[in-house]
Formats: C-alpha cells, sequence, structure tokens
C-alpha cells in the first residue's frame, strides 16, 4: 500500500529515511527544510501487508525520488509514479517500463585524512559569505550536456529556504576577488549529506580549486556521511584522490517531451 503523507504520518516517514543511503537522504532534506503541507511537495510511503514501511517517495513539483529497500513492490510503485505523472524518477534501479534511462555513479566519502591533506593554489582564498547570484553565474559558465542548473529564480528560492533551515551548505574559492569555483550540498540532511554542482571556470582548472570547496563543504558537514553523484564516465580518478569510493549506481528515468 502507498499512503500520501500529512502531519500525522510525517515522523514515521521521517524515521524511516534518517538512514545512510542517498535516496533517503535526499527525501529527508526536503522533509527536514519543508515539511508536510506544500502544494509543489508531496510525500508518500509504501508500507507491507504488515504495515512495515518498505519504501519512500518525494514529488517535489513533478520529480520524484524513491527510495527502496529489499522489500519494496516494485510493480505497485511503477502503477503509482505511471498514475502520478513525473518529469523524472530518480532511483537506486530502473523503475519505469518502456522509457530510457541515464545511468550514474554513487560514490561515498571513505577517506577523510587523503580529503584533508589536499593542498591547492597559494593565491585562492574561500568567500566566507558566497553571493548565490554569482554563483549561479559560474554554475551557469559550466553547463554542459551532463550538467545543467535550474534556472536562477528556481534556484534562489530553494537555496535561500534550504539555507535558512540548515539543510544546504555552499563552498567558494576566489582568486582576485571574483569566484572562480563553487561547490554546494543538493541535498542535506542532519545524518548525511550529497555534494554537487562541483564548477570550476576553464580559466582555474587543474589548481586545487574544485578539490578546497569539497574539502571546505566536508569541514561544515562534520560527521555525517557524504556522496556525491557523477557521471559514470566522467571523474572517478578526480573524486577517488580526494577520499571517495564506488558505492552504487542511481538511475534517472524521464518522461518524453510531447511533439
Amino acid at each position: 500500500m502507498i499512503r500520501y503523507v500529512d502531519d500525522a504520518l510525517r515522523a514515521e516517514l521521517y524515521g524511516f529515511v534518517l538512514r545512510d543511503d542517498i535516496f533517503a537522504c535526499r527525501i529527508a532534506c526536503l522533509l527536514e527544510s519543508y515539511g508536510t503541507g506544500y502544494p509543489f511537495l508531496c510525500f508518500y510511503i509504501q508500507t507491507d501487508e504488515n504495515g512495515r514501511a518498505v519504501s519512500a517517495v518525494s514529488e517535489y513539483y513533478s520529480d520524484m525520488t524513491v527510495m527502496l529497500t529489499e522489500r519494496s513492490d516494485i510493480t505497485e510503485l511503477e502503477e503509482f509514479l505511471s498514475m502520478r505523472g513525473f518529469s523524472s524518477v530518480l532511483s537506486g534501479r530502473p523503475l519505469i517500463s518502456g522509457l530510457p534511462n541515464e545511468q550514474g555513479a554513487i560514490m561515498r566519502l571513505a577517506d577523510r585524512e587523503r580529503l584533508f591533506s589536499v593542498r591547492s593554489d597559494a593565491d585562492m582564498v574561500f568567500l566566507p559569505q558566497p553571493d548565490l547570484r554569482e554563483l549561479w553565474l559560474l554554475m551557469k559558465s559550466c553547463e554542459d550536456d551532463s550538467f545543467r542548473p535550474p534556472e536562477y529564480e528556481d534556484f534562489l528560492l530553494d537555496a535561500s529556504h534550504r539555507l535558512r533551515h540548515g539543510s544546504a551548505s555552499f563552498a567558494a574559492a576566489a582568486f582576485g576577488g571574483s569566484a572562480a569555483a563553487t561547490a554546494m550540498t543538493v541535498a542535506q540532511s542532519s545524518r548525511c549529506a550529497v555534494i554537487g554542482a562541483v564548477c570550476v571556470k576553464k580559466e582555474y582548472r587543474r589548481r586545487g580549486a574544485g578539490s578546497l570547496c569539497i574539502r571546505e563543504l566536508c569541514s561544515q558537514l562534520g560527521g555525517r556521511d557524504i556522496y556525491i553523484m557523477r557521471d559514470r564516465n566522467k571523474n572517478e580518478d578526480f573524486y577517488r584522490s580526494l577520499g571517495f569510493e564506488n558505492a552504487g549506481e542511481f538511475y534517472i528515468t524521464r518522461k518524453r517531451k510531447e511533439l
């Protein structure tokens, strides 16, 4: 059974998703920062015949994140997601039949000593309170086929809200007074975090700026479990050099656009 999560079920869902799982982290982040009751955000919990939680789903606008367990009812989830309609479905395995999937790798920080031994260009300085518009423009300048930042207004509203609620962190490095590199948590709960949007301007690459931003973020995140999501064919050596190791795969299914 799949149930809509209202205030009465919020504690049950929160207890279920507060775990070391990248998909649970994304759902817990939304739950901690927004809660229930927003028209653009819904949560659902799947239970077995004994009433035990076996899966969780967040629906942020029409982007779905699904946390699975070994007891998840995949058939029921596929029927539910198709009925709800979606722009994208993110999960640990393909869930929608007949649609192609984008596959990527999950990596987990396993060696903090290696990360904190990173060095960078001596001229780099951290920006203690980076301007969100400047960081968005930096992200936009790094846009490619595998990375597309959201529209500025959407980014600003979500980032500002999550910062106020302690569920987002940013790090930025500057050369000559302007932002040269940035990284942020795309999901952050009280237990774990997912780092993303690691961007470095072309003229400052290979000088350690991206590595230092990740190190600064991890320092801010304390003892949380820390993950990244990467293109399956890109950046593995870079993240391994910082102490990350492969920890699984993710799949994104996108709805075909109508002609």
